[in-house]
């Protein structure tokens, strides 16, 4: 039992390590390391058997490809994460995946299928209380209205994402002013 502890802990080193090396080199946009690292996440994940761990490498795959543009390569990722989410009962998790595939979508000029997975996302995003998420919604929502020419509705979901940046921007400056006062 101690040894299959031990396993399971330094695969959850090994996931951490891998996953946070991935990201990195993903944002430097070293890609071919970035999956090679993100693919070793993915194998002690798989190794860990929790379905969280999985979910977020295959968001981070996901994103790792669209980053680079490849939006058929990212959605298979955002599928498999997006059904996990659901399994789990993971709102948050499936908030994020509508969102992305949306996204995709919407690259790929697929305007019917990213409509609905952004509004899925939108609807959504209010039980998880997901700031975040609403504004990344309502800007990808807004440049696909954009895009399919339907500006009038597109300037609404600008609003929108204007309204909850503000909101999050004097959240963050109260909570900063509250943490500096607590300090002083």
């Amino acid at each position: 039992a101690i040894e299959e502890y031990e396993a399971l802990g330094l695969s959850i080193q090994k996931y951490w390590c891998y996953n946070l090396a991935g990201n990195l080199a993903s944002q430097t946009k070293q890609y071919d390391s970035a999956y090679e690292y993100l693919h070793q996440s993915l194998l002690s994940s798989q190794r860990i058997g929790k379905p969280y761990y999985l979910s977020a490498n295959f968001f981070n795959l996901g994103e790792l490809f669209l980053a680079q543009q490849l939006y058929k390569q990212a959605l298979p990722y955002y599928w498999k994460g997006v059904k996990i989410d659901l399994a789990i009962g993971d709102t948050y998790g499936q908030c994020l995946y509508y969102n992305r595939i949306g996204r995709a979508y919407t690259n790929m000029g697929v305007y019917d299928s990213a409509e609905f997975y952004l509004q899925k996302a939108i609807k959504l995003a209010p039980p998880t209380s997901g700031t975040d998420i609403f504004r990344v919604a309502f800007i990808d929502m807004a440049d696909l209205l954009h895009k399919t020419g339907r500006s009038d509705k597109a300037v609404e979901y600008y609003r929108q994402y204007n309204l909850f940046s503000d909101s999050l921007f004097s959240k963050q400056k109260v909570e900063s002013q509250a943490a500096y006062q607590a300090l002083y």
